[in-house]
């Protein structure tokens, strides 16, 4: 269940969900997934068998802002192995070093509005559900993980699609914190 931690508008835009769908907690099968394990920035994470992941340390900022210390993205491939990206979602997995939720919410509140932060639990993790508008059109959203040593930054195309919200729950679910 989603527990606001910032009173909510009495407006609501009914076009975006209110939560993350939780998934039952039961077994997935994961006999087919692919594992991607990262000892230095203390993760581990398994991924449905229809993506391929590129690690980089070499990425660009972050809205702008911070570079990340390591940017993990997960895309399609086709069943012959070339890049297709068209049903299935890209996912990102940002992490930085010496960055506090705290910086996160305070770059965003100085650059967008209507910045609204919810609860969320997937699995063993409490995650912070991020939303905030560009412009009257445009709406992002990203699933932050704290850490003791990391912040753990998660965007996906299409948020607020319900195939999104699926897969973003199967991940979570199998995401290991080292």
């Amino acid at each position: 269940k989603v527990q606001s931690s910032i009173p909510q508008d009495d407006q609501k835009d009914d076009r975006r969900p209110e939560e993350i769908p939780q998934l039952p907690q039961i077994d997935i099968n994961t006999s087919g997934w692919k594992t991607y394990r990262h000892e230095e920035y203390g993760f581990e994470i398994q991924y449905q068998p229809y993506y391929y992941a590129t690690p980089s340390t070499y990425n660009s900022a972050w809205l702008g802002w911070k570079q990340p210390d390591l940017s993990l993205t997960l895309t399609e491939i086709e069943p012959g192995g070339g890049a297709k990206g068209a049903v299935y979602p890209n996912i990102s997995i940002n992490v930085f070093k010496k960055l506090t939720i705290a910086d996160v919410l305070s770059f965003l509140r100085d650059r967008y509005s209507n910045v609204t932060q919810k609860q969320v639990s997937i699995g063993k993790h409490n995650i912070l559900l991020l939303e905030w508008s560009q412009s009257a059109e445009i709406t992002n959203q990203s699933l932050l993980i704290d850490d003791p040593e990391f912040v753990y930054i998660i965007n996906a195309d299409h948020f607020n699609s319900l195939l999104t919200q699926i897969i973003l729950n199967e991940i979570l679910l199998h995401l290991k914190l080292l």
